[in-house]
Formats: structure tokens, sequence, C-alpha cells
């Protein structure tokens, strides 16, 4: 390959030189338009990082509660424009809007078809599908995002 650009992310987010070797950056994903979605645990925020490397967004808050951050890894844009983001604590994968809205969660921790072990990363494509990887010996699932 022929080296075309590098982003220093932490420099990005203005996180101060003390606190980046405690801020780590997860699941780095991108969108059809070419930003950079990534989460950071720490600071219960995901972010998208446009092309020419600004900050164009960033959501999240922390908690424990449907909508909100405790261990966040993966995130991808599917095809209707909403960000699909895994909460590996409570295992779940939570679907906000284009806007960021909170709209649903699903996956949630267990054995069962459906159910999910702490998830990790998760990519969208083929046609509205959406894989997420987890421990435990279960690979990776299968979804299909619905909008109801």
């Amino acid at each position: 390959g022929v080296f075309q650009n590098e982003y220093d992310l932490a420099d990005i987010l203005e996180i101060p030189e003390k606190d980046r070797p405690n801020t780590e950056i997860f699941g780095f994903n991108l969108d059809p338009e070419g930003n950079m979605l990534f989460t950071v645990p720490v600071l219960f925020k995901a972010f998208v990082v446009s092309p020419d490397g600004k900050v164009a967004a960033s959501f999240g808050k922390g908690g424990s509660s449907p909508g909100l951050f405790g261990i966040v890894s993966g995130i991808a844009k599917d095809d209707q424009g909403n960000y699909l983001v895994v909460e590996r604590l409570r295992s779940v994968v939570m679907v906000f809007d284009k806007n960021f809205g909170f709209l649903k969660e699903f996956g949630y921790r267990g054995g069962k078809p459906g159910h999910l072990i702490r998830p990790s990363e998760v990519a969208a494509g083929n046609a509205g599908k959406l894989y997420v990887t987890q421990l435990m010996n279960r690979g990776v699932s299968v979804f299909s995002v619905t909008s109801n």
C-alpha cells in the first residue's frame, strides 16, 4: 500500500497527554461517507470523526440503563443511517438513530440463540444484516435489524 494520511485520534479528541495511556479506543469502523466511528469506554462516548479529521459528533452517557454506556466497544452504521453500539457489560447492542437518539437494544446476556456473551465488535452490511463477535466460543451472531 501507499501511505496516504494519519490521524492522531487522541489529539483530535483533545485528550491530555497524561490521560492518553489509559484512554483506549475501541470498535474502530468506517461509515459509507468515510467517517471514522469509534468508542472510548473510559469517556462513555462514541465518536464520529470526518475524513478531514474533525469531530463531527459524539454521543453517549455513562450508566447501566438502556441507552446508556457502561463498557462500550464496537460501533457501526447500518443502511438506514442508525448507529449500532455494543455494550459489553450488559451484553447488548444498542441502536441509535441518525441524530443519536436511543431507539432500542437487543441481545442480552445468555446462551440461547439471539443472546450474547460479552460482545465486542460489530459490522453492518450484506442486505441489512448485523454481525456481532462474542466470547465463550460463541463466534459471530448474525441479526437482522428491523425498524419496529
